[in-house]
């Protein structure tokens, strides 16, 4: 990976191509915004998808949660376990993509570095692929959907690969493949029954909410397969 620092940031990507590149264009977000190359705008404007150079890219600020979000949204402390979260999803996703697993691929991530506080964003290759949850409003929630789900969990779990976040809407579907994305606070470890257990039962609480909320496709008693047909496999 190479790493650039500019006046208050710091880059990291690993397109060699990109030294001689003014780097700050991909996270101009006000003029992406505005721009005719805007395809997709994700929630609140925190991610949105453009095209540049022939490129198809999403961006993404990371954003604070919780009860400080409210006060200090886009900045964490500097020295906080994770300080660099855009850093660390950009090589945990090359890591993936060197195993093979169909997670984006990332392009290029910026920090930009104050005294004790620091602000990220990330910008990685768009998938052209519907989520699990759009996919279910007109597909049934089949054995077949499950396997393909299943058969990239399990490699993800044999990695070692935490999700901290696996839910319905971080699960994207295109020709027959399934696809993991959102990697933010995600990182490798020796996975417990109980880690995966854990991950498991988050995804299937998003795949209730999401039938409560926007009447999806689904059967608990074929996801109750679905989880055997993973551990089978482990």
């Amino acid at each position: 990976m190479f790493e650039s620092v500019e006046k208050s940031y710091r880059y990291f990507y690993f397109d060699k191509s990109l030294d001689n590149e003014d780097k700050s264009i991909f996270f101009d977000k006000k003029t992406l915004l505005n721009s005719q190359s805007l395809n997709q705008r994700g929630g609140r404007g925190s991610a949105f998808a453009y095209s540049y150079d022939n490129k198809d890219l999403v961006y993404r600020e990371y954003l604070r949660g919780g009860f400080l979000g409210k006060f200090i949204k886009k900045h964490f402390f500097r020295y906080a376990k994770y300080a660099h979260r855009a850093k660390d999803e950009l090589l945990l996703l090359d890591f993936m993509l060197q195993n093979e697993l169909n997670v984006p691929k990332p392009y290029i991530a910026r920090e930009s570095l104050g005294l004790f506080f620091i602000k990220q964003e990330i910008v990685i290759y768009k998938i052209d692929a519907i989520n699990l949850s759009e996919y279910l409003k007109s597909h049934e929630f089949t054995i077949d959907i499950c396997s393909i789900v299943a058969k990239e969990l399990v490699e993800l779990f044999k990695l070692g690969i935490y999700h901290s976040d696996l839910n319905i809407k971080n699960i994207l579907i295109a020709n027959d493949k399934a696809y993991i994305i959102d990697f933010d606070k995600c990182y490798r470890k020796d996975l417990s029954k109980i880690d995966i257990e854990n991950m498991l039962n988050r995804l299937l609480r998003s795949f209730e909410k999401e039938q409560k909320n926007d009447n999806i496709c689904f059967d608990k008693e074929i996801f109750f397969k679905f989880k055997s047909m993973i551990f089978l496999n482990l």
